[in-house]
Parts: structure tokens; C-alpha cells; sequence
């Protein structure tokens, strides 16, 4: 799947349940579309998506204390215009929620790790997606939207990254998951990557 047909649209979609009987599960993935006229990689259109059965209850985040430590799974697509393709690889996904301080909701951070999957020669090692810190909305939204960069490429990438929280417990827990999408691309244009995450409750 690292280079489709003219005219052609592909969706990966995956479902992910924490555990059997599981209520609160998150499915999601990338799209990528192939002009008829496309030339090169450069005139792909992509896009992410992830959602939930369990959206959190916006009203409780004014209640929340404490920190809390959600760890995943990502996928994405990676385009090279250099070697003419696009790269399908996964990662870990790890975020940190500190939540409300009495003034503020709180804030989310993470990171995307350990990827793996078809890529270019020089491969992944080393490489992280950082999601920098962002704000956890008003109560009334809960939505949250940072920037990306990454460590280890040979060029820096920047973007931005966000999501929300899922699955209700009692009024004042933690959300029992976190999701969301990202995307980031060099200075020149010459590689970029968007993708999707969801993470559930250590």
C-alpha cells in the first residue's frame, strides 16, 4: 500500500478495545486519495480521523486532580517526495494529563515512540513525535489542540496535534482515554505525516 493507483482512495481504519466486554473502545486511521492527475506524491490528499462511543463529560473536567498516564497506539502515512512514496508506520503512543490546579483545567502532553513499519533506508531509530504541552479546554469543550516537532529526522518537522477525552467512570475520575489526530512537515515541504492516536487510562 505505499503507492496507489491513480484515482483510487484508501482508508485504514482501525478499532481498538482496551480489554474483552469493554465499553469504552476508539476507532480511527488515515485516508489518502490519488488524484487521476497525480504526478507525483506531492498531489496526494490525506487526511486522519479517530472518534469514540464514549465522549467525556465535559462538566466533570472542573473537578479533576491529579495527573494521569494514557498509552497507545498511532498510525499514519508518510510522504517523501525525494523517493516518490508514502510510508504506512506505527508508533506508541504515551501522554501525560495533569489536570486542574483551582485557576485552569490543566494541560496534556506526549509523544509518538518506538515506530515501526515501511519507511525509508535510514528507518526509524531514534525518531520521536513530540506533542507538545496544550491546554485542556473550557468545560464546556474539553478539546485540547498543541504544536508538533520531532527528534531524531534529519530535519526538523513542525505541525500541530489534538484530541479529546473519552470513557465516564464516577464523576470524579480521569477519562479512561485519550484521542486524537496530528500532522507535521519539513520547511521545504519535501516530507510531511498526519495521522491518529488513542490511548487508554494506566
Amino acid at each position: 500500500m505505499s503507492n496507489l493507483p491513480a484515482g483510487d482512495l484508501w482508508v485504514d481504519v482501525y478499532t481498538d478495545y482496551e480489554g474483552e466486554g469493554d465499553t469504552d473502545y476508539l476507532a480511527g486511521g488515515i485516508w489518502v486519495f490519488s488524484p487521476d492527475d497525480a504526478t507525483s506524491v506531492g498531489d496526494y490528499e490525506f487526511g486522519a480521523f479517530i472518534d469514540g462511543n464514549d465522549p467525556f463529560t465535559q462538566g466533570n473536567l472542573e473537578g479533576l486532580t491529579g495527573t494521569a498516564t494514557y498509552v497507545g497506539e498511532a498510525t499514519g502515512v508518510y510522504s517523501v517526495v525525494s523517493t516518490g512514496r508514502n510510508y504506512f508506520p506505527d508508533a506508541t503512543a504515551t501522554l501525560t494529563a495533569s489536570f486542574g490546579d483551582g485557576a485552569a483545567l490543566g494541560t496534556i502532553e506526549g509523544r509518538l515512540h518506538d515506530i515501526t513499519g515501511d519507511g525509508p533506508a535510514s528507518g526509524y531509530d531514534g525518531v520521536v513525535v513530540n506533542l507538545g504541552s496544550a491546554a485542556i479546554g473550557g468545560a464546556n469543550s474539553g478539546f485540547f489542540t498543541g504544536d508538533v516537532s520531532t527528534t531524531g529526522t534529519d530535519s526538523p518537522f513542525t505541525g500541530k496535534w489534538g484530541g479529546q477525552f473519552y470513557g465516564n467512570g464516577a464523576a470524579t475520575d480521569h477519562p479512561g482515554s485519550v484521542a486524537g489526530t496530528f500532522g507535521a512537515t519539513t520547511a521545504d515541504g519535501g516530507e510531511s505525516f498526519v495521522g491518529a492516536f488513542g490511548a487508554y487510562g494506566q
